[in-house]
């Protein structure tokens, strides 16, 4: 190291062509670097979830489901409800007999779940929940195609045309889920 030094001080053209190979290789350098002076691109991703409220309407419909012809407007109803007040709707359909009291063990898993409202179409379903409304008191519920109820928490909606049961249905939840945001 030593006779490198010695040498470099005999010879300063040496020293002076050393300096600038180096200087030469970092204007190199930094000459491939990029030279973007903007703020770099952030990705966002596209949100796809939709906020729910933090009530819930459930559908109980005969073995059909929502492709009974009597149901399918119900659940439109509830779909046009949901988008307008954003609560989660969910339906399940009564499996075997189709007798209110097999349809009552669907209406204590719906009140389980926590369903705010049930809604009920079909004979069966609306007789289990005419019969379980009175013990089920903080749940409204909406039946279609079933008689009419005494229970104070029971709506009773007579069955007409697709588009009268879907928007009845879409009010009648509406109005539902309004008092039960507002309800201490």
């Amino acid at each position: 190291m030593r006779k490198t030094l010695r040498r470099l001080r005999r010879h300063p053209r040496t020293l002076i062509g050393t300096a600038l190979a180096l200087v030469v290789i970092a204007v190199i350098a930094l000459a491939a670097l990029p030279h973007h002076r903007t703020a770099p691109t952030v990705y966002t991703p596209q949100v796809r979830t939709r906020v729910y409220s933090p009530f819930t309407a459930c559908l109980l419909t005969g073995a059909s489901g929502i492709t009974d012809t009597q149901t399918a407007p119900v659940w439109a109803g509830m779909q046009t409800a949901s988008t307008n007040t954003r609560t989660q709707v969910s339906y399940l359909a009564v499996q075997g007999a189709q007798t209110a009291s097999n349809a009552e063990s669907y209406i204590n898993a719906l009140a389980l779940r926590g369903c705010a409202v049930i809604v009920t179409s079909g004979t069966a379903p609306g007789q289990a929940a005419d019969q379980r409304a009175p013990a089920l008191a903080r749940i409204t519920f909406i039946t279609v195609g079933a008689p009419a109820s005494k229970a104070a928490n029971v709506t009773a909606v007579a069955t007409g045309t697709a588009a009268g049961v879907s928007h009845k249905v879409a009010a009648l939840l509406t109005a539902a889920i309004g008092t039960h945001t507002t309800a201490p």
